[in-house]
């Protein structure tokens, strides 16, 4: 992974209107850059959803983007990605892995940024179609 990403992309539980305290906890240690959208199919799983990236750029995930600080950088990433259940000792038994994208802003800006990415199957049938999880969130 390069060390030289310092955006994150969060289109679930750690948006910038989730409440959990992890969410709080980017918000406090992050810098939050705006909307945005990546190319992926979004889909619940249970009470949290995933993305799988689309190399085919049919399909438009919504979120937020957060800078976040080199000082802190590699701490909030390492907690951050034990919110996301991805354990550096075995990653096969990883439920998701965080990756390389290209976020979208608002005024089409690009920026490079950490996902996480879901690494096993999934059910076509809970896609997202909205592409937007609180969106689903608020219609049901």
């Amino acid at each position: 992974m390069s060390d030289n990403i310092s955006n994150l992309f969060v289109y679930g539980t750690l948006r910038d209107d989730s409440i959990n305290h992890m969410a709080h906890y980017l918000k406090a240690n992050g810098v939050y850059k705006g909307q945005a959208f990546i190319y992926a199919k979004l889909y619940k799983i249970t009470w949290y959803p995933a993305i799988v990236l689309d190399s085919s750029k049919s399909f438009k995930v919504y979120g937020d983007v957060y800078e976040l600080p080199l000082a802190s950088r590699e701490k909030v990433l390492h907690e951050l990605d034990g919110y996301e259940g991805i354990y550096h000792s075995n990653e096969e038994s990883d439920e998701y892995e965080r990756v390389e994208t290209i976020a979208h802003l608002s005024d089409e800006q690009t920026l490079d940024c950490w996902v996480y990415n879901y690494k096993a199957v999934v059910d076509e049938t809970n896609w997202i179609k909205s592409g937007d999880f609180i969106l689903d969130l608020k219609q049901k």
